[in-house]
Formats: structure tokens, sequence, C-alpha cells
């Protein structure tokens, strides 16, 4: 493994010879922090039950109960999509958390995304409104935009707000009167759905 002060590769080595495996990125951070000396997998979360491997480490998951996700606090931020990096999905595309540990309590300081997101290509939108009516959609974990429902459109407000410096604004048009939820990405993952 080695790690930057944005990104982390894996691979191995052999001689002189790197061959990468993978290769992840820091989600941007609000207020960065030096702080963080271990790198982890999150294996499954249940109910308050936290599992969790070191990063090019083998052996049995550690359960941990105390764990701080400064993330899940972002204005904006699609915690479908962060919680299923984090406990869901499998390795190599599984998140790197760079943490602090004390006392049986661990501080999430950064969290790396592989730069394959998603890990397939979403499904395309084929569905289409008529009458007047708009379409709408859900988002799934993986960030793909499915059909939802077409609806007639109502006033929506004008407010659109800002993210975080390094997040970029994505407008998904939501059921109801069609307007539209706003999340906040990170700027260096790729788009996911059709533009709306």
């Amino acid at each position: 493994m080695i790690v930057g002060s944005e990104c982390i590769v894996l691979g191995t080595q052999q001689d002189t010879q790197l061959s990468v495996s993978h290769i992840y990125r820091m989600l941007p951070i609000y207020r960065k922090s030096s702080e963080g000396n271990s790198y982890i997998f999150f294996e499954s979360k249940d109910d308050d039950d936290y599992y969790y491997t070191r990063v090019n480490e083998a052996g049995p998951s550690t359960k941990t109960r105390k764990v701080n996700i400064p993330f899940f606090g972002y204005p904006m931020m699609d915690r479908a999509w962060l919680e299923n990096k984090l406990y869901k999905t499998a390795a190599p595309h599984k998140a790197i958390s760079q943490v602090m540990m004390r006392d049986s309590k661990i501080d999430v300081k950064a969290v790396y995304v592989s730069l394959q997101d998603p890990i397939t290509s979403c499904p395309a939108v084929t569905e289409q409104c008529s009458d007047g009516k708009v379409i709408t959609y859900k988002r799934d974990d993986n960030r793909c935009l499915h059909f939802d429902s077409c609806v007639t459109p109502e006033r929506c407000s004008y407010y659109t707000p800002k993210c975080f410096s390094g997040y970029k604004l994505i407008s998904v048009p939501s059921p109801r009167r069609g307007c539209p939820r706003f999340i906040c990405d990170a700027e260096f993952l790729s788009e996911t759905g059709p533009s709306v």
C-alpha cells in the first residue's frame, strides 16, 4: 500500500516493478487533520456493532461499538452511497478509512473511495413522460438514477444550496412535485445518470 496526501494505491511490487491493482482518492475534508495512523476496511455494521479489518493484514475482523464518522454530518452527503461504500461493498471497491484508535474508540479522519465508482455502468433510463408531466428519479446506493414516476410539476423553491469545497452539486427531480433533491458528490466522482 502506498499512501499519498490524497490517494492510496494498492498493488504488488517485485524488484523495481509496481503492479497497481487499485487506486483510491480521499473524499474532500472540511477540516483536514494529520491524525490517523491506521487504515481499515469496515467489514459490516450490525445495530451498534462495527466490524473492521486492517488493510493489508490477514486475520479475523475486530468488533467495536464506538465509531465517529463526521462525513455523515456533511450537508447533502449521500448517506446511502457512503454507507454502501463503507459497510456493504466488497473489496477491492470498498472504501478505506484512515482512523485514529483510542481506548476501543475509532475516529475516522479520512475516507478513501475507489476511483472505479460506480463499479459497473448505470443502466439507461428509457422511460418518458407525456401530457406535461416530468420524470422523477430514485438514486440508488451506487449513485445510479432509476425511473420513479411521472408527476405534474409544481412550483419549487428557488433556493440552490452550496456544497463544501471539493464537492459538486447534483440535482435530481424527486417524487411528489418534480422538485429537485440536492446531493453533494465529490468532484472527482464520475457522472452516473442522465443530465437532469
